[in-house]
């Protein structure tokens, strides 16, 4: 019963913020790097937020740290959303809720040198997730691929609450009925997008800590995988990277190609859960060492990723890669 109350809130929830959004005009207004097409509402990831507050409601143990540094990030995000807020206080709220999440694993029992290191790579995530929030249905389709993977994997180690993941995926399916379809109705904003990577990591983190099986970072790997690379090929090409683009591959599937934007959503749902599939299977029958597995795989996806985006670049604009 608690289930279908949380959708009904959720979806009331998000009615509701489409009226708020229309009436301060937090609208996503398409420019020369966008890919779609019209005015859209921004931050319909907002009920993402909502979804973990609730279930916060409902655990036997609240984990203060994350709830904290998750909040810091729904608020500057949705201010985000409407005021587009300088890039220092975006990093910088970013660096404090990751240091929240560390104390949220047990800070203390962290290698000191470390630390710096896993801080830089979560705040580097956080953005990342962001910027692969470009088409419809990518973030949303995407996210679902993880959180079933962690569901699956919760059956066997039981490292987090149950609801949490039920609340989530819940808020998904609501965020989806206006997000996936050819024409969105909303996107998930900054304040999607980065609370969703955030509580990814924290569950993807307490899962690590758990198990001490550092492959399940894994289940981030087709998105790491394109952010990554992307990177590298804008620095190649001595662009900054902070500024909009159209080289990610999910873009030039949907823009150069003009694969449908479900579809290519869809495709990276599916090649995600047969990575994470492979990472689980790993995991409960141990037939190669994890971080064996996690090398393979990353050198695997990314050699098919680089030649893809080679074939498909070449192909439209020549030479110029």
């Amino acid at each position: 019963m608690i289930y279908y109350i949380t959708a009904a809130t959720l979806f009331i929830l998000i009615l509701i913020y489409f009226e708020v959004a229309d009436y301060f005009n937090i609208i996503d207004k398409p420019n020369a790097r966008s890919s779609h097409k019209g005015n859209v509402i921004r931050g319909g990831g907002v009920i993402f937020v909502f979804a973990v507050w609730m279930a916060m409601f409902y655990l036997k143990r609240i984990p203060a740290f994350f709830l904290g540094g998750f909040s810091l990030l729904a608020i500057i995000s949705f201010v985000d959303d409407k005021l587009n807020i300088g890039t220092r206080v975006r990093m910088s709220s970013q660096f404090v809720a990751v240091f929240l999440l560390l104390f949220e694993f047990r800070y203390f029992e962290i290698p000191l040198l470390a630390i710096p290191l896993i801080s830089v790579f979560c705040v580097a995530a956080i953005n990342a997730y962001n910027f692969m929030d470009g088409i419809n249905g990518l973030n949303g389709m995407y996210s679902l691929s993880v959180l079933i993977s962690l569901f699956w994997i919760n059956l066997h180690e039981s490292f987090v609450e149950s609801l949490l993941l039920k609340f989530l995926i819940i808020a998904i399916f609501v965020f989806g009925y206006f997000n996936f379809r050819k024409k969105a109705v909303c996107f998930s904003g900054d304040v999607g997008s980065i609370t969703m990577a955030f509580v990814l990591l924290f569950l993807i983190g307490t899962l690590i800590f758990k198990t001490q099986n550092y492959s399940f970072i894994l289940l981030l790997l087709l998105y790491g995988v394109d952010a990554f690379w992307t990177v590298v090929q804008r620095v190649l090409r001595k662009e900054k990277i902070t500024e909009a683009h159209r080289l990610h591959l999910y873009q030039l599937l949907a823009n150069e190609l003009k694969v449908p934007h479900l579809m290519v959503s869809f495709m990276y749902l599916c090649m995600q859960l047969i990575i994470s599939f492979l990472v689980i299977e790993n995991h409960l029958s141990a037939f190669i060492s994890p971080l064996l597995l996690a090398i393979y795989i990353t050198i695997f996806i990314s050699i098919l990723y680089v030649y893809l985006k080679i074939r498909i670049m070449s192909s439209t604009y020549g030479n110029k890669v």
